[in-house]
């Protein structure tokens, strides 16, 4: 299986722009508090566009892809049968981008 990198989850992103959902499982507030966005989630959402357009958010409101964290970014493919995406790990938190697969 094929190495995911950031430029892999940007591609993903900006194929899917308008189909994403994220599921947020932890996070660094402070982090999220600084670009802007609250850091309540709970499961499953649709992804809405954020104002803090820059590299570390890919322009998803809650996701927050760090660099120069300790242990640095860890991706990982995602697939439960419902939802097809990437995970990611780092310093400012953890969750998953995906798209709902078809029925």
């Amino acid at each position: 299986m094929k190495k995911i990198t950031r430029a892999t989850l940007k591609s993903f992103i900006e194929k899917n722009k308008d189909n994403l959902f994220i599921n947020v499982q932890s996070v660094f507030d402070n982090a999220h508090k600084r670009n802007g966005m609250e850091s309540s989630l709970e499961g499953w959402v649709e992804a809405k566009e954020t104002p803090c357009n820059n590299d570390t958010t890919f322009e998803i409101e809650h996701v927050l892809i760090v660099r120069g964290c300790t242990g640095g970014n860890n991706f990982y493919y995602f697939d439960d049968g419902v939802y097809q995406g990437i995970g990611y790990r780092n310093c400012a938190g953890n969750g998953i981008i995906a798209v709902k697969k078809a029925a």
